[in-house]
């Protein structure tokens, strides 16, 4: 029977795959074979006399690991027990000649299970990790490790993040509470994460000084609030910028005048902030982001019923919450700054 006969057009690439004398790159679909296909090669690599011990799999699993090492052990173990004309059938399958297959290459076979259950070990179908690991362990002193290191899965990592959670919320609670103002509790657990894997960043702690310069900002710089925006002069500012919108046709300027409706000018609240910087502000997607709006809002016909001297007052007005939102995201960024640095 000719290759061609034996093989199908399916089973045809995974012959030549599982040939060791070719490196193989496999992409295909789950459940396509491809493990078949690598515990068929790792058969052959044997078959062909490299040794139980020089032969190295790795996948990202434990699962795949155990699956691929199960199938390869009941594989051999299948070929020790055959007798000789359906052992040279199997052996034919994975793509073994017929003219290779003489009575020393049947007996070679079965007695790769025993070889490979001789082996010290056993045959080395491993994760990644647990490979790196090997490595370490091997060569400590050069990867610059204890020699009695330990290695943790997932799940002993993720109960350690925990651990430190409840370390710092007991031992530094200013620290904690600096930082829980910021992130969730599963949050906080890929920040421990994320400090862990980039520790050489956290290696000293700047003091505020030092994390306000860099964002131009002097040490005692307090967040702005809607008093430093809305004094006497700007509620009536606004209240004139009413007026006019309240008599102005295009949607742009009734769109505005709903949002500052919606504001109580007499004892405005924090987070009406935000609907002036909204208004008076232009977008995120706008060529010059969350600039002011200057000689361009309100229309221009809104603007000419305003009259010159209010339309600079409103301009200088836009210009003053530019400059406030600028500080208020600077200060925020300060003290997120220093509360990470604090709990890293």
């Amino acid at each position: 029977m000719t290759a061609g006969e034996r093989f199908d057009a399916a089973t045809l690439p995974q012959v030549a795959a599982a040939n060791p004398a070719v490196a193989a790159w496999v992409s295909a679909n789950a459940g396509s074979g491809k493990t078949r296909v690598l515990t068929n090669r790792v058969a052959r690599i044997l078959l062909n006399g490299t040794p139980p011990h020089r032969v190295l799999c790795l996948t990202f699993t434990k699962a795949a690991a155990a699956n691929m090492q199960n199938r390869l052990v009941e594989r051999l173990g299948e070929w020790s027990m055959l007798p000789d004309a359906t052992l040279r059938e199997r052996l034919l399958d994975l793509g073994e000649s017929e003219e290779s297959l003489d009575a020393q290459r049947l007996a070679s076979a079965r007695t790769l299970f025993a070889r490979a259950l001789e082996t010290p070990g056993g045959l080395k179908m491993q994760t990644i990790h647990a490979f790196a690991t090997t490595l370490l362990r091997r060569f400590p002193l050069e990867a610059g490790v204890s020699p009695q290191f330990s290695s943790i899965d997932d799940r002993a990592a993720r109960r350690m993040r925990i651990d430190i959670l409840e370390f710092m919320a007991r031992n530094h609670p200013a620290i904690f509470d600096a930082m829980a103002v910021h992130c969730s509790a599963a949050d906080a657990e890929t920040l421990i994460e994320e400090i862990a894997a980039k520790r050489h960043l956290f290696a000293a702690t700047p003091s505020r000084a030092e994390i306000a310069a860099q964002f131009d900002l002097p040490e005692d710089c307090e967040e702005p609030n809607i008093d430093d925006l809305l004094t006497d002069p700007e509620r009536d500012l606004l209240a004139r910028l009413l007026e006019q919108l309240r008599t102005s046709s295009t949607v742009r300027d009734q769109n505005a005048l709903a949002r500052l409706e919606t504001m109580n000018l007499a004892a405005p609240s924090e987070s009406e902030t935000e609907i002036l910087e909204a208004v008076f502000l232009t977008g995120a997607s706008a060529k010059d982001p969350f600039s002011p709006k200057c000689d361009s809002f309100p229309s221009k016909a809104a603007r000419e019923g305003l009259g010159t001297a209010m339309v600079r007052e409103l301009n200088a007005f836009m210009v003053m919450i530019w400059r406030l939102r600028a500080q208020r995201l600077g200060v925020r960024a300060m003290r997120k700054t220093f509360a990470l640095h604090e709990f890293a």
